[in-house]
């Protein structure tokens, strides 16, 4: 049995997908792989084990995003591996980008 997941009007195999974990900085933080974690609350479970984790960085602007693995390769990956450019934004409010 295949999982299809709709992502910008396309649908797409959920096995070529990934969740990726935005900062309310706007930088890309985690990923997961997709097959692994099928439900954004999994996603989010991957990250946040506890609820209130969970809630407490979703009322901060955390967020989730399902992305192809073409995507994710392609735009998301190298943004990963590069530093914060608003780091002294997140240490100003007390929290780790």
């Amino acid at each position: 049995m295949k999982l299809l997941a709709e992502i910008d009007g396309e649908l797409v195999q959920l096995d070529d997908c990934d969740w990726v974990l935005w900062a309310p900085c706007g930088c890309a933080i985690g990923v997961v792989v997709a097959r692994h974690t099928p439900t954004e609350d999994a996603a989010w479970k991957e990250f946040y084990p506890t609820k209130r984790e969970r809630e407490s960085k979703q009322r901060k602007g955390y967020r989730m995003e399902l992305v192809t693995h073409a995507r994710w390769r392609d735009e998301i990956s190298d943004l990963m591996r590069a530093a914060c450019s608003h780091t002294a934004t997140a240490s100003a409010r007390g929290e780790a980008p």
